[in-house]
């Protein structure tokens, strides 16, 4: 019993008033027989408590409810339900163990509950890492809603865990993003020559001889016709950079936690559009692939493959990266490369990889412009500090921006955005693609 006892602040404040009261009592006497009194009311009211929350009283029942997964970036909704069996008020305290990643310590909620009374609620987190998020044990401190010197303390250990994967609760704002840019049958080029079978049917004049299907026709005793219908998707690819520049932390987030988001957002729509979505992650002499598909199960897979995706401490490997697409992706493809480059001589090393890649596919460059050197260039400089701040940041967007330059002048096009944008400007772009029948 005595290790779920439990002395609130306000019995230690009371406690120190009679202290005060004793010392003055050494030169008036009113003033000891004040504390004196404080001291047996404070007495009284702590039996009070054990009385009604130990003897009469029951333990107030806790249960949380976890998402089955958390969304990386997003508020998350922690459900928790509080049930007082007791005849009295209550207010409970709630003390939670949140996962180490969340880097939350102090964690701590304050409820109040009626007699009888099932209360439902939740509080929100907001992870920053992907991985797996374990909740420790909840402590609760309960204490009758008048007086309440002594608490009541319960720990319920739960133990539930629930993994975090690349935001999927930006769906909602990006869907508003881009519905100016829903495309139509008219938008959707047709390949050529389709290779997709629909059925066999009967030969009728004006069909194309080339498909006559000998096997049927000799089954029937009638010309029978391969019927196809036009090919509508096309293969697209995220391609994203698993180096050390990706390793970059904006706004609690890496830069590699930004493209994946982006590239979930994009293969959602990609998957809509009724494309075929893929995903090529590189890093140093090292490639992960996952072949393009159309169906929807293939954006499940597409989590799966990029929750598991961390970033190296070397430079990506461009090179391994163009053999690559030349050896596993033999026909003509929008890429969506998602990189970043930390410097000019970074993007020339590489130059030559990029444009021998756009010569056999669709390339799209998407490299991150630094939104917080934007502010402080278009910010007032109030001081000599503010002034160099100023100066740097303007030479940072100013290469930025020469990058985007030269790889536009090579033809190749080039998505400059922040960050926070990345999802929307990526989405457009390839809505943009289709709807100009580029690829």
């Amino acid at each position: 019993m005595l290790k779920r006892v439990y002395l609130t602040s306000i019995t230690f404040y009371l406690i120190g008033l009679a202290a005060v009261l004793f010392m003055f009592g050494l030169l008036y006497d009113i003033s000891y027989r004040l504390g004196f009194g404080v001291l047996i009311t404070v007495v009284i009211l702590i039996i009070r408590d054990i009385f009604l929350l130990f003897i009469v009283g029951s333990p107030v029942e806790f249960t949380r409810r976890t998402p089955q997964k958390l969304s990386n970036g997003d508020p998350n909704l922690i459900g928790v339900e509080f049930s007082n069996p007791n005849s009295l008020k209550l207010r409970v305290k709630l003390i939670e163990n949140l996962p180490y990643q969340l880097q939350t310590f102090d964690f701590e909620r304050n409820y109040r509950l009626a007699p009888g009374e099932t209360l439902k609620t939740a509080y929100a987190v907001t992870p920053h890492l992907r991985g797996e998020y374990t909740w420790g044990s909840a402590v609760l401190l309960t204490r009758p809603q008048f007086g309440g010197l002594l608490a009541r303390k319960e720990e319920f250990d739960t133990g539930q865990s629930a993994p975090c994967y690349p935001s999927f609760m930006q769906f909602a704002h990006l869907q508003l993003s881009t519905q100016g840019h829903k495309s139509s049958p008219n938008d959707i080029r047709k390949i050529g020559q389709s290779l997709e079978f629909e059925q066999i049917r009967e030969y009728a004049t004006g069909d194309d001889h080339r498909h006559i299907n000998w096997k049927a026709t000799a089954r029937r005793g009638q010309l029978m016709l391969n019927r196809y219908r036009d090919e509508r998707s096309q293969d697209i690819y995220c391609a994203i950079d698993m180096g050390r520049t990706m390793k970059m932390p904006f706004h609690h987030h890496t830069l590699l936690d930004y493209a994946i988001n982006a590239a979930v957002a994009l293969s959602k729509t990609i998957i809509a559009t009724h494309d075929k979505a893929g995903i090529l992650a590189f890093a140093h002499e090292k490639n992960e692939f996952l072949p393009p598909a159309k169906d929807w199960r293939q954006f499940g897979r597409i989590n799966e493959f990029l929750y598991k995706l961390e970033t190296g401490f070397l430079e990506s490997d461009f090179e391994h990266l163009y053999k690559f697409v030349r050896a596993h992706i033999r026909r003509r493809s929008l890429i969506i490369l998602f990189t970043n480059f930390d410097s000019e001589n970074a993007l020339k090393r590489n130059f030559r990889y990029i444009k021998d890649m756009a010569r056999h596919h669709l390339l799209v460059v998407v490299f991150f412009e630094d939104s917080q050197a934007r502010e402080l260039v278009e910010a007032e400089a109030a001081d000599i500090t503010a002034i160099y701040e100023k100066a740097v940041s303007f030479d940072k967007m100013h290469k930025s921006r020469l990058l985007a330059r030269e790889l536009r002048k090579a033809g190749i096009r080039t998505v400059l955005s922040p960050p926070e944008k990345l999802g929307v400007q990526v989405i457009n772009e390839y809505l943009g693609i289709k709807k100009q029948q580029i690829l």
